[in-house]
């Protein structure tokens, strides 16, 4: 680095391993002057099957949080094996691999801290860039590419919220006196994309879903507006000050009976929860995110488009070139799930969740 770069916490002089999107940010803030690219023994590819497993792996990707959750079976494999396990991610998703074997690093990680490590496998873009990402599911691509073979029974993700925001979620948010039980919703996900229209599909549903009688918790980015208060059943986490963490967000799901939501990062946290819950998908085919998970169905909506396999990424490039959601703004596939459906759907699966559990 040739100056100090606040935004990814970066120092002047020093040297750093961070994927091309990164970079590219920091060399067009520093108007084209570029510090020599490091060399490190970083193994795009993972380690082959059958070598000898090293003694330790450094592996690195900046999140988000649901690539991390999918990733917690092939570290939970790893450590297992009495492999030393490190993961470099942004600070923000830390919380994403509570418990799960791994140390964490910060991300960009300095070269000076590759030395520990017998193996340094980077992760990045294996999703958004990757030929296999469109035919394998994300939890055996990140296995695969750590050179892990999940067997059938390893592969759901599993999340253990701490005892202390367990407690903690029970005197914030007690269940609603007589309502017929608890609903989480994800308002929307980190790619329009992948976003259930909010006017005419989302806020519908959710209408609907007060209407019988549920009490429902909205998900969402803190800060963000829409379906605030106006109703007794109707709680907006979102919108609540005290509620800044992947922890309270965690145990806060966990206190739901359904859960409802986009190709996101909470709908992973429910997969992982074990929350009965429904999972909307246009622009990727479901069983490529949330196959892994029991507790988790999907609906998918039908176009001629999908499944697209558009990332929005770094780019902010939010629907495919030439496609039709550009002239709508809103992605065509999951408009197709009408709200009275999806809402339907939710139900009788939890319904048929509840019954598995009692048999």
């Amino acid at each position: 680095m040739t100056d100090d770069f606040e935004p990814l916490g970066l120092t002047k002089g020093e040297t750093y391993l961070m994927n091309d999107v990164n970079a590219a940010l920091v060399l067009a803030w520093e108007t084209g002057r570029a510090e020599p690219r490091p060399v490190a023994k970083v193994m795009p590819q993972g380690f082959l099957f059958g070598r000898k497993l090293p003694a330790s792996v450094l592996i690195i990707r900046a999140g988000a949080f649901g690539d991390l959750i999918s990733l917690r079976p092939a570290i939970a494999s790893l450590v297992e094996k009495g492999v030393r396990v490190g993961v470099a991610c942004v600070r923000s998703y830390h919380e994403a691999l509570t418990e799960s074997g791994a140390e964490f690093h910060e991300y960009p990680v300095n070269v000076k801290a590759l030395h520990q490590w017998e193996h340094v496998i980077t992760l990045e873009n294996v999703v958004e860039k990757g030929a296999e990402a469109r035919v394998t599911p994300l939890v055996d691509l990140l296995a695969d590419k750590l050179g892990v073979s999940l067997k059938r029974e390893a592969r759901g993700p599993r999340y253990a919220v701490p005892e202390f925001w367990q407690v903690w979620a029970g005197k914030k948010m007690p269940v609603l006196p007589g309502c017929r039980g608890r609903i989480g919703v994800q308002m929307r996900a980190s790619a329009a994309c992948r976003t259930w229209d909010f006017e005419t599909r989302l806020k519908p549903a959710v209408e609907l879903l007060l209407k019988k009688g549920y009490q429902v918790l909205l998900f969402d980015t803190p800060g963000r507006a829409g379906l605030e208060g106006g109703h007794p059943g109707l709680v907006p986490v979102f919108a609540d000050p005290e509620v800044k963490t992947w922890h309270q967000t965690a145990a806060l799901l966990e206190t739901c009976d359904g859960y409802l939501g986009p190709d996101s990062g909470v709908t992973h946290l429910a997969g992982a929860l074990g929350v009965p819950g429904l999972a909307l998908f246009g622009a990727f085919p479901s069983r490529l995110r949330v196959d892994c998970y029991p507790s988790l169905k999907a609906m998918e909506g039908t176009a001629p488009c999908a499944p697209c396999f558009h990332h929005t990424g770094a780019t902010g490039i939010e629907w495919p070139a030439g496609g039709p959601c550009v002239k709508t703004g809103k992605c065509v596939a999951l408009q197709e799930l009408v709200p009275v459906r999806v809402v339907h759907q939710l139900e009788k699966w939890m319904e048929e969740r509840r019954g598995a559990r009692a048999a």
